[in-house]
């Protein structure tokens, strides 16, 4: 099916009169989608939603359709399992596009093809199921219609595309009409009015997805403390400060609140209530001085306070998803590295760590004393933190997908440590001080049995020092090499049997680039798949 959106994309300059191809393929569409499952059908008439050619998160998408009461709860399987199962459905019927960040070992996302979204927009037009307005002409003439046929707008999309929106009906100061007072979801794309919709009267609104984008400097939210349905708020505007209000305990159905923007003016005392909450993402990172010690956290994304209690981190133990981000690089006493790590040890349902920005363990022997990860882990991302070296410890993670970390130095013993993980597809290591003789991969430890993805940078000289036996990595696809000085390429190579592509970026301004690039591309030409070469110039 993929094969297939590749040829109707390129047949799409051919007016469907001419082309009955595409007609057949229409057809074979519809017939696609009579066939879907009632609870699939639903699920991807939401993607509707989106404006055309958007990337769709898979993990937003999938709250969304659990806030709207899509996914159905399956013995032995949680909610967001099985929400997880309709997504890959889709995918493997052919019906959406995955796609997946740079190194992720998963589908990360969607998108829509147009047929298909095209498909879906006249569904949700038949069935009610969801009104997208593109201007304020098609809010008026939506809100005429659905006044004079009595017809209540469950779902509002709002894709508006003018430099900004003049349509003062989606400004406050007006009251909504009838057929607008039972609204479920209403999501904002694109330069709506200045100001937000009348969300303090849509009273009944499980979703509110807001993508701001109207140049304003400041969104007030403080109405939210009203809609005592809500159960989904994101907000996202870069650009702007939020206002939040100052108290949201009555937000009892809340269980995703997720905040991105330049500054949060204040953060409701009382959000370390809220008893449904599943998933809490604060950006900026807000430093919390309390912990949300809320029982139901499956998401928690913010900035420690230097006061925190970190020790109560370890009574989360729902956490499926813990990102903590220390400012300034926050300079931890032994004492607090040893609570954090025991405090993680505790959350024995944790599949996503990143902590970014801690140091202090500069210490070997505090390194291996420290271990308590969790083994349910499938991700790890450990960024700015101070590791001597590669700890021994983790090779007990055998679930582990994913590993991003710096080390000041490495040698080859500790990259045999990481080959011995059976599961790991990315790994992502940066060398910030010096690496010890060659790294050999495959002359000490496992092999890499599942590695697809290879990123290495290092500061030092690493001309030489880099290397592949025979038999290591026998799934490697992607090579990705930061160097700050290189003459010749790696040692062995040909022994990478997958190699599809290597990448190279120079870090320095005195990169020997014309150097680096001839000893590669001669290295590629040799090598049997003869992998494609990247060059980033920095």
């Amino acid at each position: 099916m993929m094969k297939e959106w590749e040829n109707i994309g390129n047949s799409l300059g051919t007016p469907s009169g001419a082309n009955p191809r595409l007609e057949g393929m229409r057809k074979i569409l519809n017939l696609s989608y009579k066939n879907l499952p009632f609870h699939l059908r639903t699920c991807l008439m939401y993607l509707a939603k989106y404006p055309e050619d958007y990337f769709i998160q898979r993990d937003d998408v999938i709250k969304q359709w659990i806030a709207e009461g899509f996914v159905r709860s399956s013995p032995g399987q949680d909610l967001e399992d099985t929400g997880n199962s309709y997504f890959n459905e889709l995918i493997n019927r052919g019906l959406i596009k995955p796609e997946q960040k740079n190194y992720f070992p998963r589908v990360t996302g969607c998108r829509v093809h147009d047929m298909m979204l095209d498909l879906i927009l006249s569904k949700c037009q038949e069935d009610n199921f969801i009104t997208v307005d593109y201007n304020c002409e098609d809010y008026i003439s939506m809100a005429t219609q659905h006044g004079y046929n009595c017809n209540k707008v469950r779902r509002l999309s709002l894709q508006f595309k003018a430099a900004k929106s003049a349509c003062r009906m989606l400004t406050e100061g007006r009251e909504i009409p009838d057929h607008l007072a039972q609204v479920r979801s209403v999501s904002l794309f694109g330069k709506h009015a200045s100001g937000l919709p009348l969300l303090l009267q849509f009273k009944y609104l499980r979703v509110l997805h807001i993508m701001w984008n109207d140049g304003s400097d400041r969104a007030d939210l403080t109405s939210l403390s009203q809609l005592l349905h809500l159960r989904y708020l994101m907000f996202v505007g870069r650009s702007c400060k939020v206002e939040l209000p100052s108290r949201i305990c009555g937000l009892v159905n809340l269980e995703t609140l997720e905040i991105e923007c330049s500054s949060i003016v204040s953060v409701p005392l009382d959000i370390v209530s809220l008893p449904s909450l599943y998933h809490l993402m604060l950006q900026p990172k807000w430093p919390l001085n309390r912990l949300p010690i809320i029982k139901s956290l499956r998401t928690l994304d913010i900035s420690p306070s230097m006061g925190m209690d970190i020790k109560a981190l370890g009574e989360l133990t729902n956490l499926r998803e813990l990102k903590l981000y220390f400012a300034k690089k926050m300079m931890l006493t032994v004492g607090s590295l040893g609570t954090l790590w025991s405090s993680i040890g505790k959350l024995q349902n944790l599949r996503y760590l990143r902590i970014i920005g801690i140091s202090g363990i500069a210490d070997e022997d505090l390194l291996d004393s420290l271990w308590s990860f969790p083994r349910s882990l499938e991700i790890v991302i450990l960024r700015d933190c101070g590791f001597p070296r590669v700890p021994r410890w983790i090779n007990s993670l055998s679930n582990l997908t994913l590993l991003y970390m710096f080390v000041s130095e490495t040698c080859t013993d500790e990259v045999g440590v990481l080959g011995e993980l059976p599961s790991l597809i990315s790994l992502k290591l940066y060398v910030y001080g010096q690496i010890k003789g060659t790294i050999m991969f495959g002359a000490s430890g496992g092999s890499f049995p599942a590695l697809e993805f290879l990123f290495l940078s290092c500061d030092g000289d690493a001309s030489a020092q880099l290397g592949f036996k025979e038999g290591v990595l026998p799934k490697l696809e992607r090579l990705q090499l930061m160097l700050y000085n290189c003459l010749l390429p790696p040692i062995g190579m040909e022994h990478l049997l997958s190699l599809q592509l290597i990448e190279l970026e120079g870090k320095s301004k005195t990169y020997p680039w014309d150097a680096a690039e001839c000893a590669l591309r001669n290295a590629a030409q040799a090598h049997p798949n003869r992998p494609a070469l990247k060059f980033h110039r920095v």
